[in-house]
């Protein structure tokens, strides 16, 4: 045996001599898979479920399911090798690992419903028990669809690897484990996970080479690893799969050679099928004497999550391999680990006390609160039944109050309000720290509501039927637990209902769900009928049912992506597409008339209809086959529908014409739209805000950005109109001034903007100024009147400006589609371009110049200052993506693919243009940059501005970050974190951009 091992450790040695680093590859992202046997099998079961973004599937002979171990060489022993407990604690490894995805400990189990998994067991594998074969079976089942499982039992083999010639008898378990059963098992593990493979040839025509493993030393494996290359994938030209393959105990090269390298079947198929192989080695060690995997904890208690030792370094090796460079800051993906915490902990430790410690701080605080809890705010309308209901928040109503009076009542100076729900008290109750979603109510009396409640301003919400008579929860009433859930009220005794479910595929890539049930009173939801089933690559399916007037319609909608919408109607239990393009809008049926608004020309029957227009059509017409529509809306260069509202009798357009509001008011006459002219303001913004079908009566709000919001009553559809209430000035507008300009981009599109000048302003460079943009999604910025932006800014003698840069919906569809994937750099030349504009008018110079953006105008910011930090002295980027690499790995991202491009695919080839986080660089000068986030942001990731953050520090670079550790996507969960948000962001701007520290 001495001389046995000398041996192989000369083998070892003379081997390791030859390391090399690997060649120059070209892997395919997307076929990147893993296998191997025994501990081999249950490690590569673990990279599988903690890097579902980087595997796509797994091949697992004789290894044991997801924790099975526990962290315990014993419970090992007990319940994952030779004998398994009957019933196995399978739930128990599912709630694990699903509490390990909720941290960000292992990846979004969702990224496994598509992949493949191949699983083996030999009938007289006498080492590993059948019964944890069939847990790990039973594992998969629970996030793969059963079609892309396949596990094989009726071989007579042991604990061996099968295959077709090689090895030992296939009934015995000897070295170097690799039994003759006249089975392929290398073969039929690629054959699953790859599609059309070729059959190989007698023999593989290349050696494997030797390279390092980097990393492998600290975390006890071995420092040399295998690579089976094949001839077309050499020279990098020919794009190739990866395939990771795993040995088990007592089975790696130090034991038995080459021999599971060689003899285990997998190079011939990899030579004949362009698969580049990868072969790691376990190391023995006083805990591993057997040159085990870590499947059990040998290497540390995080041992089977994404930063586990071992989990680690094969995962960045594989990414390395792969042509990805390694992140060094991915640890910060995992929202709630304590090692993430600790950090975003200390970075607000760094930052705040010296926002804080600035005397304008504590004024602009102060005065926020004092705004933000004024009872002389309006209380905003909503006509539900016959109430007008509100949510109110203020000093003693933290939380809020959902409350509710009579239109007549409302139209008094103090409206006597009855309390609905209290969420303070609830909160208190429950011990929940609830955050108001809205409701939805069952029309027409609206009495039964489905409440939506966050816990700490996440997205996903608690939904629950609520009696607003009773001023209760329904006891056994409908109920879902904490989701991104969507529920529509069919009847008093039946929901829509689309949210997470025990099959892998009810929900999408992007998290939302994708499975429409039907779901009746009394019936547990798992016996809900399904209507509608879409893909896991959608964004989402929900259903609704539109109501026109006393008649419903129950509506299926499926989105593939963002703005493409494919309608369908449930009619006799039959779901029924609807003949609209998928660009189309259906904003309502009224008076029986189909309402489409197009987001693309349409040809259709010899006619062409504008982008941008709004049709109509007889509903029963339409999906007779007809398609005579009526155009009542047809957009022109700089004039585009906004929104679409109806009341009892009429309809109500919302026009943005040059980024200012006007209403059209239409009636449906002897079949033909009539316009009919209203007397309403048209220099600012007018939103509606409240309708009803049960009369022509209409809440509707004016504001512009000096006049403060007012509250009208438009009676019988606007023939009379009744000033309800005022906002106060909250600041002093004396002098300031608004002018409109347009700057000419990068291509010659001329560029809206609306800029605040202060009292006293003078043209000579010095004012500070802050630029404002979003510019994605379709989202329209207008003139709003805000008393921070006024009391905090301008009225202490700074420049506000607002962009209207495309990818917005200011002008239409066509405004938005201008800006989309590869033309995203469009967006960004739009601002640099206002901003030059502004330097040149000597409104303000880079010294002045600070830039804020949030979300999607967060990626703008960080894009902007990046591009040009010349420009600018000061960036506020709030909630921010910004690592457009892994962006739809995270979150809902991958729903946003139709607005920027798939990383994964070539359109790698122009994201990575306007990635800031590849973007940023150690030799560059950059202005200062304020960024923030929320850990409770379930939409955008929080790691996007974590991530920039710890890599432009180890840059060098001045950066200041706060992260609300609650508070979801908008980044504050209640009235007096909203203030000190903005207090904190203008404190730090006003000491940035003016010239001293002037208080």
């Amino acid at each position: 045996m001495t001389r046995i091992t000398t041996a192989l450790f000369a083998l070892a040695f003379s081997l390791q001599a030859l390391a090399e680093a690997p060649p120059e590859l070209n892997i395919d992202p997307e076929k990147i898979t893993v296998s191997g046997i025994s501990s081999g099998g249950s490690m590569a079961h673990q990279l599988h479920i903690a890097y579902p973004d980087l595997f796509s599937g797994a091949g697992i002979i004789a290894g044991a399911p997801y924790g099975c171990a526990a962290g315990e060489v014993a419970t090992a022993f007990a319940r994952c090798i030779a004998t398994a407990p009957d019933p196995f604690p399978l739930d128990e490894l599912l709630a694990a690992a699903k509490d390990f995805a909720t941290q960000s400990a292992v990846g979004d189990p969702k990224l496994l419903s598509d992949d493949r998994v191949w699983l083996f067991h030999g009938a007289q594998d006498a080492a590993v028990a059948r019964g944890v074969g069939d847990a790990l079976a039973g594992f998969y089942s629970s996030f793969v669809g059963p079609a892309n499982i396949t596990y094989i039992t009726d071989v007579e083999a042991a604990h061996t690897f099968p295959t077709e010639d090689q090895g030992s008898d296939c009934t015995t378990s000897e070295a170097p484990w690799i039994g003759a059963c006249g089975y392929d098992a290398a073969g039929q593990i690629l054959m699953h996970l790859y599609d059309d493979l070729e059959q190989p040839g007698t023999t593989a025509t290349q050696q494997a080479i030797e390279v390092t493993l980097p990393g492998a030393a600290e975390v006890t494996l071995s420092p040399s690893a295998w690579l089976y290359i094949p001839a077309a994938c050499r020279d990098g030209q020919q794009t190739c799969a990866l395939h990771l393959a795993l040995h088990g105990c007592a089975q790696s090269v130090e034991q038995v050679g080459m021999a599971f390298i060689e003899n285990s079947g997998y190079l011939s198929w990899a030579e004949a099928n362009d698969i580049v192989l990868a072969f790691p080695q376990a190391a023995q060690s006083a805990l591993n004497p057997l040159t085990c995997w870590d499947w059990w904890g040998y290497s540390g208690a995080n041992y089977l999550q994404r930063e586990g030792a071992q989990m680690k370094v094969l995962a960045d090796w594989v990414s390395s391999l792969a042509g990805e460079p390694e992140d060094a800051y991915l640890w910060l993906e995992e929202v709630e680990s304590d090692k993430a915490l600790e950090w975003a902990r200390s970075q607000n430790a760094r930052s705040l006390p010296e926002i804080e410690a600035l005397p304008v701080f504590k004024q602009l605080y102060e005065r926020n609160l004092e705004i933000y809890n004024s009872n002389e705010r309006i209380a905003r309308p909503g006509f539900r039944g016959a109430y007008v209901y509100n949510f109110w928040r203020d000093a003693k109503n933290e939380r809020g109050l959902w409350r509710r009076t009579t239109p007549a009542e409302y139209s008094k100076e103090n409206p006597n309000w009855e309390t609905v729900l209290d969420l303070d008290a609830l909160a208190e109750a429950e011990g929940e720290n609830w955050v108001w979603k809205g409701a939805s109510c069952l029309y027409p009396e609206e009495r039964l509501c489905i409440l939506s409640l966050s816990r700490g301003g996440a997205d996903a919400t608690v939904q629950r039927e609520f009696d607003t008579e009773a001023k209760a929860f329904v006891e056994n009433g409908f109920a879902l637990p904490e989701a991104k859930s969507f529920t529509s009220w069919v009847d008093e005794n039946a929901l829509f209902v689309g949210t997470p479910l025990e099959e892998a595929d009810s929900v999408t890539e992007s998290g939302y769900p994708n499975t429409v049930k039907l779901w009746r009173r009394g019936t547990p939801l798992s016996d809900a009928d399904t209507v509608f089933k879409g893909k896991t690559t959608d964004v989402l399916s929900y259903g609704q049912r539109i109501w026109d007037g006393e008649t419903g319609h129950d509506t299926i909608v499926n989105v593939p992506e963002f703005f493409r919408n494919s309608y369908n109607l449930l009619r006799e239990d039959e779901v029924v597409h609807l003949g609209v393009p998928e660009g189309a809008e259906i904003h309502a049926v009224h008076k029986g008339q189909l309402l489409v608004q197009l987001r693309a020309t349409w040809e259709v029957d010899g006619q062409n209809y504008r982008q941008g227009s709004l049709l109509s059509i007889d509903l029963e017409s339409f999906i007779a086959g007809e398609r005579d529509f009526q155009v009542v809306f047809e957009p022109s260069a700089r004039n585009a529908l906004s929104a679409v509202h109806k009341t009892k009798n009429y309809l109500l357009l919302l026009l943005l014409d040059m980024v200012k509001n006007r209403v059209q008011r239409f009636e449906l006459q002897d079949g033909v739209w009539v316009e009919q002219p209203l007397e309403l303001p048209t220099e600012g913004a007018l939103q509606i805000a409240t309708t009803s079908e049960q009369h022509d009566d209409f809440y509707y709000q004016y504001e512009d950005f000096l006049t403060p919001d007012s509250l009208y009553l438009a009676k019988n559809g606007g023939s009379e109109i009744e000033l309800i209430r005022q906002l106060p000035e909250f600041f002093d507008s004396s002098g300031i001034t608004v002018e409109q300009h347009q700057a000419k981009s990068a291509d010659g599109t001329m560029i809206p903007y609306f800029l605040l000048l202060p009292r006293g302003y003078k043209a000579n460079g010095q004012t500070p100024t802050l630029l404002y943009g979003y510019g994605g999604f379709e989202v329209s910025y207008e003139p709003f009147y805000s008393a921070t932006v006024g009391n905090s800014w301008v009225a202490r003698g700074g420049a506000y400006v607002m962009a209207n840069i495309r990818g917005g919906g200011e002008f239409g569809p066509a405004w938005h589609q201008a800006a989309l994937k590869e033309n995203r750099q469009k967006a960004y030349d739009d601002f640099i371009a206002i901003a030059e504009d502004l330097i040149a008018r000597k409104v303000t110079s880079p010294r002045h110049l600070g830039i804020r953006g949030g979300s999607n105008g967060g990626l703008l910011v960080g894009n902007v200052f990046v591009q040009r930090p010349e420009l600018f002295n000061a960036v506020v980027c709030q909630v921010p993506l910004l690592d457009m690499k892994r962006y739809n790995k995270l979150l809902a991202g991958a729903s946003w693919m139709a607005e920027y491009g798939n990383p994964d695919t070539d359109d790698w080839a122009f994201l990575q243009n306007y990635s800031p986080y590849h973007l940023v660089s150690a030799e560059a000068d950059y202005p200062t940059v304020f960024f923030t986030t929320s850990t409770r942001d379930d939409r955008v990731h929080p790691a996007h501005a974590r991530k920039m953050v710890a890599k432009m520090q180890d840059q060098g670079h001045d950066v200041v970050y706060y992260e609300n550790i609650e508070g979801g996507h908008g980044g504050a969960a209640n009235l007096n974190q909203s203030a000190y948000n903005e207090a904190l962001i203008y404190a730090w701007l006003w000491k940035e951009l003016t010239a001293d520290d002037q208080g």
